[in-house]
């Protein structure tokens, strides 16, 4: 008997089907890029635009920070959490504890040898930095692990409310700042450590909550036995997307500091609210990309089924981001401040592209993921990191912040060149493939 319309392969219901997960997690995505631009906007109001841009890069070095001590473990809960059974609770309490350690040790490191001095205006920031990139490490792997349990809504869930609580603790936090700071002499909280508080400490509260979540799908997963591919299967799997997700995070990393030195604190400021609603629009996008992974796992005898239904998804979702950024940003620029949309409209004009540009490369990656062929999908990453950093080196002293969107569409159009036969083939196989009785070790 053929499933009815509202139900998955697996007989699960349309609440909770890949369109609805995707379609949650990419909401999530848009109402945190709205979201996110009222926080910038905010920011921007409460405190000068030095104090913001400082912020921003201190924000942005604890989330790379935290991407890289993650392992890429969330690309490997994705794929197989839907395989682990009752292996699942000890796998991720395993992953809890290595990450938050890594987490600790990386930020430590970097106030060891980063340029500290520049970003921090005290002892205590600098102290207390380690232990916002463990939490935002935790934060970032809890959507994964709700991806990879295949309750990918709740990820969306978790992520609107952060973004809601971060605007009620800024407004607090901006208006106390800013009465003290009239009323006292020698002034109060600075308005960078404000805007990271509220950043980082409702960040910590989002992942405790989100645990309840987590412990009650663990428990029924338990129920079922395992059905992962060998250890060395998965080892392979993890060294490959561990260099993906390493050399993902060089360049978001590495560019806002390029910023701070070639450009000013000013221009830093400007490149961090722009930039963070390109982010937030293009990661809305890639949601798509984790309840489909989860989904083929789970079912590989549908592959062919998903992936039509993903290609619809994500080519939707693509167009919607262009035009997003292309008409809409501007105008969310000039909302932020008229100061703001003078000097970052172009650069919200050149990211436009870069949707369009990555989608073949962002297709081809989740297909090597599926696959589990990454050999592929880790040279397309190199091209990528080395084009972009190489770029922006030569393109920031001599065109500003807007030389960074052009780069970013450059390098993400060359790689979508280069794998477009590969793509092709891989397509065509995939999309023609026959409905067959499910691999238990898949």
């Amino acid at each position: 008997m053929g499933a009815e319309p509202s139900t998955d392969p697996g007989g699960r219901s349309r609440w909770q089907s890949l369109e609805f997960n995707s379609t949650a997690l990419m909401a999530a995505g848009l109402i945190n890029s709205a979201l996110g631009l009222v926080f910038w906007a905010l920011a921007a109001r409460f405190f000068v635009e030095a104090e913001v841009g400082r912020a921003g890069a201190v924000i942005n070095t604890a989330v790379m920070l935290s991407t890289l001590a993650n392992l890429s473990l969330g690309a490997l809960y994705e794929r197989f959490l839907p395989l682990a059974g009752r292996l699942t609770g000890g796998l991720l309490i395993r992953g809890y504890v290595v990450t938050g350690t890594l987490a600790l040790t990386l930020g430590a490191i970097f106030i060891a040898v980063g340029p500290a001095d520049d970003l921090f205006g005290s002892t205590t920031g600098k102290g207390l930095f380690p232990l916002c990139v463990a939490v935002l490490a935790a934060f970032a792997l809890a959507d994964s692990v709700l991806v990879g349990l295949r309750i990918a809504r709740w990820a969306a869930v978790k992520n609107i409310t952060l973004a809601v609580l971060k605007l009620t603790v800024l407004c607090g936090l901006g208006i106390t700042v800013a009465d003290r700071n009239d009323s006292m002499s020698g002034g109060s909280m600075p308005g960078s450590t404000a805007i990271e508080v509220s950043w980082v400490l409702t960040a910590a509260v989002a992942v405790i909550a989100v645990q309840a979540v987590v412990v009650m799908s663990v428990r029924a997963q338990s129920r079922t036995e395992p059905s992962l591919p060998p250890n060395r299967q998965l080892l392979s799997y993890f060294a490959s997307t561990f260099g993906i997700a390493a050399l993902a995070s060089i360049t978001p990393l590495v560019l806002p500091l390029l910023v701070v030195v070639q450009a000013g604190a000013t221009d830093t400021a400007y490149f961090t609210v722009s930039w963070t609603i390109v982010s937030a629009i293009l990661v809305a996008v890639l949601m798509v990309c984790g309840p489909f992974i989860a989904e083929a796992a789970a079912h590989p005898e549908q592959l062919a089924a998903l992936l039509r239904r993903f290609l619809r998804l994500f080519g939707a979702a693509s167009v919607l981001a262009a035009c997003a950024l292309g008409v809409g940003g501007p105008v969310a620029l000039w909302l932020v401040s008229p100061d703001y949309a003078a000097n970052a409209w172009s650069l919200m004009l050149a990211a436009a592209l870069v949707p369009i540009a990555s989608a073949p490369g962002v297709v081809f990656a989740c297909l090597c993921r599926v696959h589990r062929t990454m050999a592929p999908a880790v040279a397309l990453q190199v091209v990528s990191t080395v084009g972009v950093i190489t770029g922006c080196l030569w393109v920031i002293p001599r065109h500003g912040i807007t030389g960074i969107g052009w780069t970013y569409a450059a390098v993400e159009t060359l790689g979508s060149l280069l794998i477009a036969v590969p793509l092709w083939r891989r397509l065509r196989t995939d999309l023609r493939a026959v409905p067959a009785q499910p691999n238990p070790r898949h």
